[in-house]
């Protein structure tokens, strides 16, 4: 949704905000004993303080700063590879009829018929170029479908045939989805899902079966592509806490048990003399100002923290996806010479379905090159070429998400035309990259009424974010590792 509200990820858990027995008994108390309810008010005031600090220690204590300052740098042999994001494939043999399949189509910005095309072409440019290996941050199908999991098992077998090694990691589309459906004249119907265990079984050789260390408590791994480079192949996402009769968390996380395992292999990686690139789905760092207030679901939980806990261990590279946009951003840590590059690779179905290269050059530098798909073998209108198709699916789909969302605010058609336009100009160029904003107003209140000052005064900051490109470059770049300095 264009403005959805961000989820408050602690909901439910804050135990200031939560009735309890200390609340009617604390009316009784100070009826009949207030001595005794200033006792019971001061002891429960100390234990709640002892709990908040305990927590802020634990949050604070995912790593120890004066160790990790200490971790070697260790230079990046050289490779060539190339990364994808948010396959979102869909099988047309599970059907694209009825009115069902075409309300999902209309709320939503991917290219869901042409998925197989886009997979297709993205494979043969694969095969064209011949990266050492391929990453993909996540959300392979559609909705977790069984069918399209071994759809996704074909193309991919493709690539390893010809040599191309294939790493993935599961996005919050991909495993017990609830949303996982066929669609057909009569309606949409539940379809097989798939679990942890039979993504990893799916995958075996795309990451998991010559994985060098994997997380009992999640599907993360670790493997090593080429000598002396290891890939953190993170699993983010939340699907054991989604819902049978309802929709898949959007939100991502880690247990303490899995930033243990995180922890201990890095430290391993130290040892071993071993530099580390990172892939996992959600981000880690706000891609665009406000972020965090409107969309705070697409980065991961305590993205402050954790994004401070891989730049700390030297992991100076992570390759994410799941907000659809072509975005990098570099986070650096005030005080020290530590910094992480999230390097969010665009959705292959939504405009401009782009790939990534990717190579390292020498030991420190880091070259990130750019292609988009600009034909596939599916049938378009007369005329058009695939790149305007896409541009103007993305646009109408945009669109048709904040008229719904604004005539939601009660605010009248004349002030949605006006500006549905500007919002829909904002999310395209931040999922095209490279933002450079040539008007004079991002988001107009003239001619507004009362209720569209307020609506405006409210999202403003979200639309400046988006159109303001927080360096480096998106989708072409050449930078030093070790300085962080883009050449």
């Amino acid at each position: 949704m264009v403005f959805q509200i961000s989820k408050n990820l602690s909901e439910g858990k804050n135990i200031f905000n939560r009735p309890s027995i200390l609340q009617s008994h604390s009316e009784i108390s100070v009826k009949h004993n207030p001595i005794r309810y200033a006792k019971i008010l001061l002891l429960f005031s100390i234990i709640f303080l002892s709990i908040f600090l305990s927590s802020c220690v634990t949050e604070k204590a995912l790593f120890r700063e004066e160790e990790t300052l200490n971790y070697s740098l260790f230079p990046y042999p050289s490779a060539r590879f190339a990364v994808l994001s948010d396959l979102h494939l869909y099988s047309l043999t599970l059907g694209e009829e009825g009115e069902d399949f075409l309300l999902y189509l209309e709320k939503d910005r991917k290219h869901l018929r042409e998925s197989e095309a886009l997979l297709k072409a993205a494979v043969n440019l694969l095969l064209e170029e011949k990266p050492e290996f391929l990453l993909i941050s996540g959300d392979l199908t559609k909705d977790g479908e069984l069918a399209n999991h071994r759809l996704a098992v074909e193309y991919l077998d493709i690539l390893r045939q010809a040599g191309i090694q294939v790493f993935v990691v599961p996005g919050n589309h991909d495993i017990a989805n609830p949303m996982a459906y066929s669609f057909g004249p009569e309606g949409s119907r539940r379809v097989e899902s798939v679990t942890p265990e039979e993504f990893a079984l799916l995958y075996q050789d795309f990451g998991y079966a010559a994985a060098l260390h994997r997380d009992p408590s999640s599907l993360s791994y670790v493997s090593e592509p080429v000598e002396g480079l290891w890939l953190l192949a993170l699993d983010s996402c939340l699907y054991s806490q989604n819902d049978p009769e309802g929709k898949p968390v959007t939100e991502g996380g880690f247990s303490k048990k899995q930033i243990a395992w995180i922890t201990k292999v890095l430290s391993l990686s130290q040892r071993e003399g071993k530099a580390v690139i990172a892939m996992m789905h959600h981000g880690t760092v706000e891609h665009h100002e406000a972020q965090e207030k409107h969309f705070g679901e697409y980065l991961i939980e305590g993205w402050r923290e954790f994004s401070r806990l891989l730049a700390f261990h030297n992991v100076r590279v992570v390759f994410t996806g799941h907000y659809h946009a072509q975005d990098i951003t570099k986070a650096v840590f005030n005080g020290t010479d530590r910094f992480i590059l999230d390097i969010e690779t665009g959705s292959l179905v939504t405009y401009p379905c782009p790939v990534r290269f990717v190579e390292f050059s020498s030991p420190w530098t880091l070259n990130i090159a750019s292609r988009v798909i600009d034909s596939i073998d599916y049938p378009l209108p007369p005329g058009v070429t695939f790149r305007e198709y896409s541009r103007e699916y993305l646009e109408s789909r945009i669109s048709g998400i904040a008229v719904d969302t604004l005539r939601k605010l009660k605010m009248k058609d004349r002030e949605i035309g006006k500006l549905v336009p500007q919002i829909t100009a904002a999310f395209v160029a931040h999922y095209s990259g490279d933002e450079n904003f040539q008007g004079t107003e991002m988001l107009s209140r003239r001619n507004l009424s009362l209720l569209g000052h307020l609506v405006v005064a409210d999202r403003k900051d979200l639309v400046y974010g988006l159109w303001k490109d927080l360096p480096p470059a998106d989708n072409n770049l050449t930078i030093n590792l070790q300085t962080g300095e883009e050449k």
